[in-house]
């Protein structure tokens, strides 16, 4: 993979906070990975976006979003992807390189009840 950036190394709260990054072409699953997700829930930030290539996906807590901890939100998220994402793929109703985090950030954004969103880049500018 290529470089990565570890946010759980930044000393200070982020509760609240606002964050912005990006995923290369090459890295991306087009959507929030199951590390994003469970790092935005964890720390309590309050808006998180990020892009790459093609998309554009946002993350913002409500005043109902649940308050669990990294793994458990992690854990949630690939319980998700294995079980009712990947159906999803096997009964052909998603392509699962473009979509699986992106159903899977739906399902998940739902459960822990933060808003969630995913833009093509032509649909924003």
């Amino acid at each position: 993979r290529g470089a990565t950036v570890d946010p759980r190394a930044i000393p200070s709260s982020l509760k609240g906070s606002y964050s912005y990054h990006n995923h290369p072409a090459k890295d991306t699953w087009y959507s929030f990975s199951a590390e994003d997700a469970a790092f935005f829930i964890d720390t309590q930030e309050a808006y998180s976006k990020a892009s790459d290539h093609r998309y554009q996906y946002v993350m913002k807590r409500t005043k109902e979003t649940a308050a669990l901890s990294y793994d458990e939100v992690y854990n949630k998220f690939n319980q998700i992807f294995s079980e009712e994402t990947r159906e999803k793929a096997w009964n052909e109703e998603i392509d699962m390189d473009f979509d699986g985090f992106h159903e899977t950030m739906k399902v998940l954004s739902r459960e822990l009840e933060f808003e969630y969103e995913r833009k093509k880049k032509e649909e924003i500018e």
